[in-house]
């Protein structure tokens, strides 16, 4: 009984002098290794939650929303993620839409709705089916 008190004592030590869980810095709140993405706006990686939310107990808890003008254009930025890494502009875009204006930006990738595929949410899928049949339809005809 002595020798199973005396661990747990080494280990609840352990967890309360090594932990991140136990004592939780801003360190915690930075994403280890983050990939390179060269079109998120505002990213400012080595920092805290990217530079765009609140570091609490070792966790972004609130990622930040951005409003302004950039390209021209009046935006509203919506920063998300677990170091709030993603937001809902750095998308692919087709004819300056973000996401060819039938999708939603998900840490950059275009999420299409409806028959849009691609991308970039810039190809309906009826259109794209017609082609391709034709397609099929010209070889059929050119090898007879």
């Amino acid at each position: 009984m002595l020798r199973i008190t005396a661990l747990a004592i080494l280990c609840i030590s352990c967890v309360q002098e090594y932990s991140v869980f136990a004592n939780p810095t801003s360190d915690s709140c930075i994403e280890p290794n983050p990939p390179v993405r060269y079109f998120s706006f505002n990213l400012r990686p080595n920092e805290p939650c990217s530079g765009r939310g609140t570091c609490t107990n070792g966790k972004c808890t609130s990622c930040e929303t951005w409003e302004g003008n950039k390209d021209g254009k009046h935006v509203v930025v919506k920063y998300s993620g677990k170091y709030c890494e993603c937001d809902n502009i750095s998308c692919p875009r087709f004819n300056g839409e973000v996401c060819a204006g039938h999708g939603r930006c998900d840490c950059g990738r275009c999420v299409c709705q409806g028959n849009y595929i691609g991308n970039d949410c810039a190809d309906d899928e009826a259109v794209v089916d017609d082609v391709l049949s034709m397609m099929k339809e010209m070889r059929k005809n050119k090898s007879t």
